[in-house]
């Protein structure tokens, strides 16, 4: 009987073991793959990310913006209409504190805004300024990997005449690389 026992106790350990070893095995397997998943996500999210300072002393354009298109760069374009046509769009410049909004034809027609506070959230900037005594937060976030840069007013913001805030922006620096950007194409 003891013979018996200790056999069946030999193969209970055993298979025991075995069993241990698969599990901790399927654990460093499980293990590994979060650590390869964490990595790819900080990596896209690192190409989302961007730094403020990519903008500070840029001028940057309204765009519009066509929905059929699927490459970012055709998808917005220059806002002819804005730009070329009506002139009321405003370009925008982060400087010393301050938020520049500039007329597109009118470059001597401006508004300044002191910039009170700049919050790094998510994927974005959150921009605090005051217009007539209301406290205004200008959202700001990068499109997919390209120069173009989404901006959100909440609904404090009021609208000022010849200074209408598109919803995307680019540098003026990287408007070459868009398919239209410049009034020459216009045919309005």
């Amino acid at each position: 009987m003891k013979y018996i026992t200790s056999i069946i106790l030999f193969f209970f350990l055993s298979c025991k073991t075995t069993t241990k070893e698969k599990t901790i095995q399927q654990e460093k397997d499980r293990i590994q793959l979060i650590k390869t998943d964490v990595k790819k996500r900080k990596k896209n999210n690192k190409d989302l990310d961007f730094d403020l300072k990519e903008i500070l002393n840029q001028d940057m354009i309204g765009l519009s913006v066509n929905e059929e298109e699927e490459d970012p760069l055709k998808k917005y374009m220059y806002d002819f209409s804005g730009a070329c046509y009506s002139c009321d769009i405003a370009n925008i410049k982060f400087i010393n504190n301050s938020l520049i909004l500039r007329n597109i034809c009118e470059t001597a027609k401006k508004r300044v805004f002191k910039i009170n506070k700049i919050n790094k959230i998510n994927k974005g900037y959150e921009i605090y300024f005051v217009q007539n005594n209301k406290e205004i937060i200008l959202f700001l976030t990068k499109i997919e990997a390209t120069p173009i840069y989404n901006i959100v007013l909440n609904k404090n913001f009021e609208e000022i005449e010849d200074f209408r805030i598109n919803n995307f922006y680019i540098t003026k620096k990287e408007m070459f690389k868009l398919e239209n950007h410049s009034c020459e194409d216009f045919e309005g």
